[in-house]
């Protein structure tokens, strides 16, 4: 079976289990997609058919974790969404998730040797972790929790995204110390932009744009550092996208 078939195949197994998840309880639907997260895990480690070695194991594999876990939450928090529109969703899980394997492949192979289409492959990977981030940040705020246990996943998981996707400026097999520190930053400041939010009447929708936002500035930041092609001119870009949301959440 070719690597190709095998992403279609694993991509429809896991947006029809998605599927299926919307016909149980209530109760039962949040283990369940903890589950099919672990399922994911599991399917894409599979799929990929390679031996990982040291990071890699957590760079290759937390994205397309991560995703079907949001997915699974956007499904729970709307359950009254017509048919039209879950079938929507389904098409997204599906079309996302293989778009997302095509480039974890991608990056599997850049760690042992060049590919050319690994810039398409960085592209996919950033605008797929703001779209995760932006899924999870709003399932977050959907659950009404606490604001230390906001705060807490928010830090957790924007570190855990914010790392993956700056590795993938520059893939490599070995831990780099330097990728797993901006991360680190990554998330904690993306934590204290959800504390300073925790202050504001703002809807889970305006909190997640806004967190998202976050995160958007840090990987772009990030990454141009972490390639060494940051300039004074990328810095002032991304400080005006800030400003500007700063303004917007101001206005609201």
């Amino acid at each position: 079976m070719s690597k190709r078939l095998t992403f279609i195949l694993t991509s429809l197994s896991l947006t029809v289990s998605l599927a299926l998840i919307g016909l149980l309880s209530r109760e039962q639907q949040v283990l369940s997609i903890f589950i099919l997260g672990a399922a994911s895990f599991v399917l894409t480690w599979f799929a990929l058919r390679r031996e990982f070695f040291g990071v890699e194991f957590f760079t290759l594999l937390s994205l397309p974790t991560l995703f079907i876990v949001g997915m699974g939450f956007t499904q729970y928090f709307f359950p009254n969404l017509s048919l039209l529109f879950k079938s929507a969703l389904w098409f997204v899980a599906f079309l996302m998730f293989y778009v997302i394997l095509l480039a974890q492949n991608i990056f599997s192979v850049t760690a042992v040797k060049p590919v050319p289409l690994f810039r398409a492959a960085r592209t996919v990977s950033f605008l797929s972790t703001l779209f995760v981030s932006f899924l999870l940040f709003t399932a977050i705020y959907k659950l009404n929790l606490e604001v230390w246990q906001q705060v807490f996943l928010v830090v957790f998981l924007s570190s855990n995204l914010g790392f993956q996707s700056l590795w993938t400026a520059d893939p490599k097999g070995v831990f780099d110390k330097k990728t797993f520190v901006a991360g680190l930053l990554l998330g904690l400041g993306v934590g204290e932009t959800a504390l300073s939010l925790s202050f504001l009447p703002l809807k889970s929708f305006f909190r997640s744009i806004t967190l998202t936002t976050a995160v958007y500035i840090g990987l772009g930041v990030g990454q141009q550092y972490l390639t060494h092609s940051l300039t004074r001119r990328t810095v002032f870009e991304y400080g005006v996208t800030a400003l500007i949301v700063g303004l917007i959440l101001a206005a609201l």
